[in-house]
């Protein structure tokens, strides 16, 4: 896994998003990354596609944000991929309790 910083333009969203967001948490988002930056980042797979943060992703977008920190993972295996985005999105679920 490679830390590092895309273009938004270069991130490709996935074929199927698990997770939609309502506008509300949209908003939430926005407010966040006003008050305290990116501070998470949006995981995408060796070509670009999101992973994990479609949320953050469309954000940022709207927000009109060029760049975005990613954590790129390029070796992993389509099962893998899926098991890391069911783990971040229960950990997500999780979060969102808080």
């Amino acid at each position: 896994m490679k830390q590092i910083t895309l273009k938004l333009a270069d991130i490709v969203p996935p074929k199927k998003n698990i997770r939609i967001h309502t506008e509300k948490q949209l908003e939430e988002f926005e407010r966040s990354v006003k008050m305290f930056g990116q501070i998470r980042p949006i995981v995408v797979d060796e070509n670009n596609t999101i992973l994990a943060g479609n949320g953050l992703y469309e954000t940022l977008i709207r927000m009109g944000k060029k760049e975005a920190l990613v954590y790129k993972y390029e070796e992993l295996t389509e099962a893998q991929k899926k098991k890391l985005m069911i783990c971040l999105l229960y950990t997500s679920d999780a979060a969102d309790e808080l």
